[in-house]
């Protein structure tokens, strides 16, 4: 390599040091200052946040539940009436970089369903298990054992019926 050409690489590496630089320590809290004081004045004005986009989602009534896709109108994911439902474990999906608490719902040995926190109605769906499956525990009894320590599955049976599946 002759040194017109090893100089000219140092001043292009120099170049892109300088512009990383730039960009850590002035774009990037100029950007997400800019981010935070516009949703501080989206929340004073009283303007909701844009609803979360979820695959799928939990919908439930006192017969039992359905899984359906959010991304195209079809026939439901899965579906399970309350009468059907043998035993429910709560475990943790080790997704690298996060985890995803999940309920695998058992009918039979055969017959399993799994919904997870990445689904629409998560929230409502796990307040409401109790009243729909009596002697489940309740999402604030289970959720610190599933979720730590993390990395971890955590398997937690939360409810099962006296009846062998």
């Amino acid at each position: 390599m002759n040194l017109p050409a090893a100089l000219e690489a140092i001043g292009f590496g120099a170049i892109a040091l300088l512009v990383m630089f730039v960009l850590d320590r002035w774009v990037t809290p100029w950007r997400t200052r800019r981010l935070a004081q516009r949703i501080i004045r989206n929340v004073g004005t009283g303007k909701p946040a844009k609803p979360r986009q979820y695959r799928h989602a939990i919908a439930f009534d006192e017969l039992g539940f359905t899984v359906s896709s959010t991304m195209k109108k079809s026939d439901p994911v899965g579906k399970l009436a309350w009468s059907a439902v043998h035993r429910v474990m709560a475990f943790k999906r080790d997704y690298l970089t996060v985890d995803c608490i999940c309920l695998v719902f058992a009918a039979t040995e055969e017959q399993l369903l799994e919904i997870d926190e990445e689904m629409g109605g998560w929230d409502e769906f796990t307040q409401e298990l109790p009243k729909h499956l009596p002697g489940s525990i309740p999402w604030a009894e289970w959720f610190m054992a599933v979720a730590f320590p993390a990395f971890a599955t955590n398997a937690t049976e939360i409810y099962s019926r006296k009846s062998p599946c």
